[in-house]
């Protein structure tokens, strides 16, 4: 145990729809999780990651996100995006054989995944999700 330990809890997590990138012009995944911070102190810089599995891919593919601060007591909404398919940025194209949305897939969400922030319980930091699309 560490002094001045808090405890960061995903207390909510959301699939929000699909959502146009207009880089790509294809649909992307909406999400939302809520951060709260039901420890006795503030949390600083805080990582959340986003993990989702599709079919085409072999690995769970990860996107980051950072809180700078979150109080004692305090929640943070964080709505993230993550592409559902492979995009080659030089030919402008997604890769044909990851078009179609994978179907039912699990969203993985993680707040102090890299463990940096002392807590008093490690065990309630992630919540999952199927999200269908």
């Amino acid at each position: 145990k560490f002094k001045n330990e808090t405890d960061l809890v995903i207390s909510e997590l959301k699939y929000l729809g699909k959502i146009l990138n207009q880089t790509t012009m294809m649909e992307d995944l909406q999400f939302s999780a809520i951060v709260s911070n039901i420890g006795p102190y503030v949390a600083s810089f805080a990582t959340v990651e986003a993990k989702y599995n599709l079919s085409w891919s072999s690995t769970n593919l990860t996107k980051s996100y950072f809180i700078q601060s979150l109080a004692a007591g305090a929640d943070y909404t964080l709505v993230g995006i993550y592409s559902p398919y492979k995009y080659n940025f030089t030919s402008k194209q997604a890769v044909p054989s990851t078009v179609s949305c994978p179907g039912n897939h699990l969203l993985n969400v993680v707040v102090n995944s890299n463990n940096n922030i002392p807590e008093t319980n490690a065990n309630n930091n992630e919540k999952t999700i199927v999200v269908n699309c």
